[in-house]
């Protein structure tokens, strides 16, 4: 979504860089505006072309750390669960945080981690 919205900045700043349109036809109930002046158009269409941009590429980094758990277990318990069946990652039993399996194993030796990682 967000990378939708960095896509209408920079096709905005297009339009208004090179064609000096204001507003996408159809935005506002008006076919098209133009900016009074080049210069205008310019300044704006470049801030528009260098705000998607940043929006763009935020989205994409954005979208790049979301990981996606499938298991978890809590440490407390040791009970396995599916992270879709848990209420924000939380135990049902222990009302503790969960841990990715993964890191789980990897911790497994050392809980003194384990423990820290929850605070």
């Amino acid at each position: 979504m967000i990378q939708f919205l960095g896509i209408l900045f920079i096709v905005e700043g297009i339009l208004g860089l090179f064609f000096n349109i204001k507003y996408i036809p159809g935005i506002g109930g008006k076919s098209l505006i133009y900016y009074h002046d080049i210069t205008t158009g310019t300044i704006i269409g470049s801030i528009e072309i260098f705000f998607g941009l940043i929006i763009y590429i935020y989205g994409i980094k954005r979208r790049r750390k979301l990981k996606f758990i499938e298991y978890s277990k809590c440490p407390k318990c040791k009970e396995t669960y599916t992270y879709i069946d848990l209420k924000n990652g939380i135990c049902p039993k222990c009302n503790i945080k969960t841990i990715d399996l993964e890191k789980y194993y990897n911790y497994k030796d050392d809980k003194k981690e384990i423990w820290e990682e929850l605070d």
